[in-house]
């Protein structure tokens, strides 16, 4: 693939385990759209990296960059490319992995596979079935934002090249050929790309991936609940047997009419059935991380660092020599920039209809009817209160969000909510972002009409008030996810492996 550009430096890397390969050559059949008068192009991009032994610090060395009907073109970090055109072939490498981390490392994984298996869940499973018990608290929402997104995508979609719902299931198609279902879970995914602890740790364990330490927090606790509400709810290997309807479940998962899901196994153990519940349940809490402010800003919110998309699809050769306003003619253009904030903030600046953690507290809104069950969910709702406050410390003692305030007039618009625009009139105003205009009928808010939820939602007009405990499945949960660049990092977990 590169040639005569391969050196022995590189093999010394590989022979030490220090190699390291981001293939996201599955946009090479991508051609460049034209959005409202701009082209977008999405780069199909192998970027070859060379980690230091000491540090763990990863550096490019080459970029293929290719894709749009464009020859694949070699940059190297050293010989004879100008700084112009390494800087080029970076922005396109860094596009990849942006198109990556927002519709195939979150989109696909977490809201298309998810929304599968909820689907055949919903049309299989009685409400009083223990599986579903377990997994239709967090699956109000999902369904609904998908469905706004495929048909309103113009008003839903972030800017990438990806241009319409038809794009993306094309784009989808190819990237779950063959793929099984367990392959998401993050465990599974570190061991097939051979990315282990050690790879990444200098003080702290993953301190130099750390969003590949904050899936595995969330998978080892999504796993005690599942463990802990399985066991109670199936005592023996044989409960799982007779249960038809968690069979009627998978197969429908499975089938090609229904769910169209690979890799599902047989409902014969507690063992099958705690794997199927424990993907699920993480994706659906992991996903939730979506809404942490850091998730954004300040590092994607500079979206020309890591851009959706470059604005000119021609690829320069490595020895071209260009200034910086002609380099600025690949990066995103202000509408761009824009939308993408638009789209990042959205998530941050709208509450969850129904938190997870609920605003009385952790023992409150309880699910289910026996004690060791809602003790698991005690703990997973506390660790989840722990991983916020970690991760966004000023939410400690105040629990509101930071005020987002401008600067100057900002008009904020989005064809789903038409009377949705509203100007700053002061340079200290704060203006409300929009929520998507889709209301849902959640499974416990009807029961007790009574109760003080009950009370707080019709209050707000069928919202609920705000919370900072947001790790759950809202209608408005689509932005990426990462270690302060959660969208980017965790899709280049899943394409970043070390080479053999």
């Amino acid at each position: 693939m590169f040639g005569g550009a391969w050196t022995p430096e590189l093999d010394a890397a590989a022979q030490a385990g220090l190699l390291y390969v981001i293939d996201l050559r599955i946009y090479e059949t991508l051609q460049a759209q034209n959005v409202d008068g701009s082209p977008r192009f999405t780069p199909s991009t192998v970027t070859v990296l060379v980690q230091d032994a000491a540090t763990k610090a990863l550096t490019p060395e080459f970029i293929r960059v290719a894709g749009g009907g464009n020859q694949p073109k070699i940059f190297s970090r050293r010989g004879s490319i100008t700084p112009a055109a390494w800087l080029y072939a970076l922005q396109a490498a860094k596009v990849s992995v942006t198109v990556y981390g927002i519709w195939l490392g979150h989109v696909h994984q977490w809201h298309i596979v998810t929304a599968a298996m909820l689907m055949t869940m919903f049309q299989t499973l009685p409400a009083d079935n223990p599986a579903r018990r377990l997994l239709e608290p967090q699956s109000s929402f999902l369904i609904p934002f998908d469905d706004v997104l495929l048909l309103q995508w113009n008003a839903a979609a972030p800017p990438t090249s990806i241009a319409t719902g038809r794009q993306f299931l094309e784009l989808i198609d190819r990237y779950a050929k063959d793929r099984q279902f367990f392959d998401d879970d993050p465990v599974n995914q570190l061991e097939q790309l051979g990315l282990t602890e050690a790879d990444f740790t200098v003080s702290e364990p993953w301190d130099q991936f750390p969003i590949a330490g904050d899936l595995m927090a969330i998978w080892e606790a999504t796993g005690r609940y599942v463990s802990t509400y399985v066991d109670h709810s199936y005592p023996t290997e044989r409960d799982v047997q007779r249960d038809r309807q968690l069979a009627n479940w998978i197969a429908e998962s499975g089938d090609t009419d229904g769910g169209n899901v690979l890799g599902l196994p047989a409902m014969d153990s507690k063992d099958a059935l705690k794997r199927v519940l424990h993907s699920l349940i993480y994706r659906i809490t992991a996903h939730g991380t979506s809404r942490l402010y850091r998730s954004a800003n300040p590092v994607l919110t500079f979206v020309a660092n890591f851009p959706p998309c470059l604005q000119d699809a021609t690829i320069p050769d490595p020895t071209d020599s260009f200034d910086t306003q002609a380099l600025h003619r690949f990066l995103p253009n202000t509408g761009t920039i824009g939308s993408m904030l638009h789209f990042y903030f959205i998530f941050w600046a709208t509450p969850p209809y129904v938190p997870f953690v609920p605003l009385e507290g952790t023992e409150a809104d309880l699910f289910f009817d026996d004690e060791e069950s809602n003790e698991a969910l005690i703990e997973l709702r506390r660790f989840v209160i722990d991983f916020v406050e970690t991760r966004e410390p000023d939410r400690r003692r105040t629990g509101r969000r930071p005020s987002l305030r401008v600067q100057r007039s900002l008009h904020l618009r989005w064809q789903l909510v038409p009377a949705l625009r509203r100007i700053a009139h002061r340079d200290d105003d704060q203006v409300p972002m929009p929520r998507l205009g889709v209301r849902h009928h959640h499974w416990r808010c009807g029961q007790r009409s009574g109760s003080s939820a009950a009370q707080r939602i019709r209050s707000a007009g069928g919202r609920r008030q705000h919370s900072f405990l947001n790790m759950t499945t809202p209608i408005s949960t689509l932005a990426g996810q990462s270690q302060d660049v959660r969208m980017i990092w965790r899709g280049s977990s899943s394409v970043c492996s070390r080479t053999p």
